[in-house]
């Protein structure tokens, strides 16, 4: 009798220890999947509670890893490792698509391949893990499968590729002020959302961007923030200020 794939699946985590297989195939099951008009649950609530155990788990690994580092590099550092990019990248070395139940039209459309979905069904395989063998286990998992990750955090990768930390740093050291977010425009049906997000500084704002997550569009408008904000003067005044000198570069609303 040929094996369950989420035996399969595993076997590719590397895990001996029983799970419940079926926390573990409610992990693999895309909302898409859902019948209309029809009682099903999905994979949802595990991704928000892998989601949990993943932060802790990197969380506690920096800082035992290094007692030096303070609180603003360690949360920079999470931030990249937990990054969907980073996520979806682990999960497609599991080749967790396609064990990953999707409606027929999200199947079509290449769903598998989604950064979104692969990172979203990482955290609920996590989450399914963590119910079935607890917090000790499954941390000791993630930190092997985000090992990479986790050192390319540490090499410096952290500080180009996550926009919205540093830009949080750069506008309290210039402005004394926190950039906020805003979600312009969601469209899109559930398990196809695009996301059309602005961050703000005062009444000024600094960037746009979009993504197939409110997550990846907060991204890409703090990098363009940050473009605006490095090609402007050193001397800029903080933003919604009365001054003569010139405030921070908005984009048109």
């Amino acid at each position: 009798m040929a094996r369950p794939a989420s035996e399969d699946l595993l076997t590719r985590i590397g895990i001996a220890d029983a799970v419940d297989l079926g926390l573990l195939q409610l992990a693999l099951t895309h909302s898409s999947s859902k019948v209309p008009g029809e009682r099903q649950v999905d994979n949802e609530r595990l991704e928000y509670l892998g989601d949990a155990v993943l932060k802790l788990a990197i969380s506690q690994w920096l800082y035992e890893q290094d007692p030096t580092l303070p609180e603003g590099a360690m949360s920079k550092m999470r931030a990249y490792v937990v990054s969907d990019a980073n996520l979806a990248r682990v999960a497609r070395g599991l080749d967790l698509g396609r064990y990953v139940q999707l409606g027929s039209s999200e199947r079509t459309s290449g769903g598998h391949e989604k950064q979104s979905t692969l990172a979203n069904s990482f955290e609920a395989v996590l989450g399914a893990l963590f119910l079935s063998l607890g917090f000790d286990k499954t941390a000791l998992v993630v930190r092997r499968l985000l090992q990479g990750t986790l050192g390319e955090a540490q090499a410096g990768r952290a500080d180009e590729d996550n926009y919205k930390a540093t830009l949080q740093e750069l506008t309290q050291a210039r402005f004394h002020q926190l950039p906020v977010y805003e979600v312009i425009s969601e469209a899109g049906p559930a398990h196809a959302r695009h996301f059309t997000c602005r961050v703000l500084l005062a009444a000024d704002v600094l960037g746009q961007g979009a993504g197939t997550t409110k997550k990846m569009a907060e991204q890409m408008a703090a990098q363009q923030a940050l473009t605006r904000l490095r090609a402007a003067d050193e001397t800029l005044e903080p933003p919604g200020t009365d001054s003569e000198t010139a405030t921070a570069p908005a984009v048109g609303t």
